[in-house]
């Protein structure tokens, strides 16, 4: 186990620090998912009589502990009112809740020493999902699916979208706990919007009309966080926009095809990212800003549209004026206004490999998580996002912040994508990010741009000891 955990350290030290059917794999030949096509793993399913007579069986947990740990992030500690509800319901049990920004860190140094947490929500650029899987750092969540919901009407699978669980899925198991949906893309202020007669863009020839309102305005259109580009400015702009100019090319990045880097869709791209850029508007103060900043700058209407997710209103919370008003842009940098694309991202816990003892325990925290109304409750209050459970917007949709209602509204109207590949190849989305901040800066061309994401897809592809996965679309 520790040489696992070395090897996963040393993969981990080149990543960014930001909070983003078959494959052929030349290291192991293994088989690995289809992100979107793949056959889900079987769920085990149960007679109704059996899944309540398993719910009502009663079980002493007196002196034993679960231990979670969990990244600090934009949804607060939202696992803390389960953690409160669960030694509510079973007397007896404790559970610690470590809510850390070194979550990752203490997590390594646990695995270290063999005794980790039993389960973790830490980002994924700092505990990449599948090195961990292929490394043996976590282990299937499927028995998790099978178990009764608290009142023993239905299973955890009954009750959740499982249209997500793709992502995370590996040699016919289940690995990840998709527990939050965040809503990625451009936002604006609807108010500032309407009081300057600002036009909200469609179609590519709307946003260039938006950015000669901006200009006269004396504001930039665009800004987005420099520091954390590989995420907010890879995933949130350049890889939607790309899908909304071509979905064939998109497919084609998916896949890891170095050519996608000279095909004309690319080219496109970067052609509009040139006119932001030498037009003026772009904000370049926010290259070298972190989140505070950089949302600050937004907030004061120093720039007119922000890519993120649907966590910035409860992250900003004590900094919105009251004539804010927050809201989604569906809208994509696409030619037409059908070209629509929202990067669904999204928040996912894993069972750590050590965990033997407290298997028992980790199901029931996901029962409580997902079955309980009162925890249920407390956590959406918390996070501030949309839960991944049937009829959400009709059973929570009052405790969630208007903007992120605004983007559930969008998503009705958009296609939608979650990139893959940036999970299964991190340094890409750090390639992009770079070459982004280094264009806007002006110190690279178009062509310098686009040869360096040529250059890096070949060098991953040719590199056998990455595992390489195949996505149909």
């Amino acid at each position: 186990m520790k040489r696992f955990v070395a090897m996963l350290l040393v993969s981990m030290m080149v990543l960014s620090l930001a909070a983003c059917g078959s494959s052929e794999s030349a290291a192991t030949g293994t088989e690995a998912p289809t992100v979107g096509n793949t056959e889900a793993p079987t769920i085990e399913t149960k007679a109704a009589e059996e899944v309540q007579a398993a719910a009502e069986e009663v079980k002493d947990y007196s002196g034993r502990k679960l231990r979670l740990i969990m990244s600090i992030g934009g949804g607060g500690n939202w696992w803390q009112p389960v953690a409160d509800r669960m030694e509510e319901l079973y007397p007896g049990l404790e559970v610690e809740v470590t809510f850390d920004s070194n979550a990752d860190q203490i997590l390594r140094t646990e695995y270290l020493a063999g005794e980790a947490a039993d389960a973790f929500m830490i980002n994924s650029n700092k505990i990449p999902r599948y090195q961990a899987i292929q490394q043996g750092l976590v282990q299937p969540i499927d028995y998790v699916l099978s178990l009764p919901t608290l009142d023993g009407t239905a299973t955890l699978a009954d009750v959740m979208d499982l249209s997500v669980f793709g992502k995370g899925a590996y040699e016919g198991h289940y690995y990840c706990m998709h527990e939050f949906q965040y809503l990625d893309g451009f936002w604006y202020d609807a108010k500032f919007f309407r009081d300057n007669n600002l036009t909200i863009p469609e179609t590519w020839e709307d946003f260039q009309k938006l950015c000669e309102e901006c200009k006269a305005l004396g504001i930039p259109t665009v800004g987005y966080m420099g520091i954390a580009a590989d995420e907010y400015a890879n995933e949130y702009w350049f890889i939607p926009m790309l899908a909304s100019t071509s979905y064939d090319a998109y497919v084609q990045y998916q896949n890891l095809d170095p050519e996608v880097w000279k095909s004309d869709a690319m080219k496109r791209c970067v052609e509009k990212l040139a006119y932001v850029r030498d037009n003026g508007y772009f904000d370049k103060n926010t290259l070298g800003t972190g989140a505070s900043e950089t949302q600050i700058a937004f907030i004061n209407h120093e720039y007119a549209i922000y890519p993120c997710g649907s966590w910035l209103e409860p992250e900003m919370a004590d900094a919105w004026t009251e004539d804010w008003e927050l809201t989604y842009l569906p809208y994509s940098f696409g030619e037409k206004a059908e070209d629509k694309y929202m990067m669904m991202g999204g928040q996912e816990s894993m069972i750590t490999s050590s965990t033997k003892e407290n298997l028992d325990l980790v199901g029931e925290f996901y029962r409580v998580l997902f079955s309980d109304e009162q925890a249920m409750r407390e956590v959406v209050k918390t996070h501030q996002n949309v839960m991944l459970v049937p009829n959400f917007s009709e059973r929570f949709g009052d405790l969630v912040a208007p903007s992120v209602n605004t983007a559930a509204a969008a998503m009705e109207k958009m296609n939608k994508i979650n990139s893959p590949a940036c999970s299964w190849y991190p340094d890409i989305n750090k390639l992009v990010g770079d070459a982004m901040n280094a264009f806007f800066n002006g110190d690279i061309t178009e062509e310098e741009f686009l040869q360096r994401g040529y250059d890096e897809f070949t060098r991953i592809l040719n590199d056998s000891s990455v595992t390489k996965y195949k996505f149909e679309g």
